[in-house]
């Protein structure tokens, strides 16, 4: 999405094909209101990040038990063990790399 204030949810967003319509459901808001939530134009809540960030959480958990089968906790850690702090991680570090074993590393294009 072209102007959000969230990279990160933006590359998870991408990679995971999260909608805007998705988030609406998980956070009981609408579409309009997700939109300028994710462009800065309004605040999230506490209680809404929270939720933002499990819907992200259980969407690529769910991918890596898809991939991987039993493996995934294994995939999870090795991805996201680093992670300690997953609002912080979302809402306020800078873009990251998307590395994947064996594969060239990817940034987004924000532009």
């Amino acid at each position: 999405m072209r102007g959000s204030k969230y990279p990160n949810i933006d590359a998870f967003k991408a990679r995971l094909r999260i909608t805007n319509t998705d988030i609406s459901k998980a956070l009981r808001k609408s579409a309009p209101q997700i939109s300028n939530k994710l462009r800065g134009k309004s605040p999230f809540t506490l209680t809404e990040a929270t939720n933002l960030v499990r819907l992200i959480q259980a969407t690529e958990q769910n991918n890596l038990r898809r991939i991987h089968g039993d493996k995934w906790v294994h995939e999870w850690t090795r991805r996201w063990g680093h992670v300690t702090d997953w609002t912080s991680y979302l809402f306020f570090d800078s873009p990251v790399s998307i590395v994947t074993a064996g594969q060239p590393e990817v940034f987004a294009d924000f532009d």
